[in-house]
């Protein structure tokens, strides 16, 4: 398993630290990133591509040659960020995502050229 976190040294106003979170885990040369997450107002800042990179840096540390993901298919800002780090469209699930119900696509990458 792959958990990051980017946090604030000091607590902002309302008393938080944590602003972002990378969940992933790695079996059989393969590395599925659970979930990413960067809280709103710490939005276009970078985290959530350095929270990436390092798991993806990670990931092929424990040997995965690719890397996949579900992404709702119409969060294209999350698209964005996959496709600058490699990641290509293969498939869709439909009705993946229950609240509300969204399709998801399935974005891969590879690890080792």
């Amino acid at each position: 398993s792959i958990m990051l976190v980017a946090r604030r040294r000091q607590p902002d106003a309302a008393g938080k630290r944590l602003y972002g979170f990378v969940a992933a885990r790695v079996g059989a040369g393969e590395m599925h990133i659970n979930n990413i997450g960067v809280r709103e107002e710490a939005r276009r800042l970078g985290l959530g591509s350095a929270l990436l990179l390092a798991a993806l840096k990670a990931g092929r540390f424990m040997g995965a040659e690719t890397a996949l993901l579900e992404v709702r298919a119409g969060n294209l800002p999350a698209q964005a960020l996959y496709r600058s780090q490699g990641f290509d469209a293969v498939g869709r699930r439909r009705n993946y995502y229950r609240e509300p119900p969204e399709d998801a696509l399935v974005m891969r990458a590879r690890l080792r050229k």
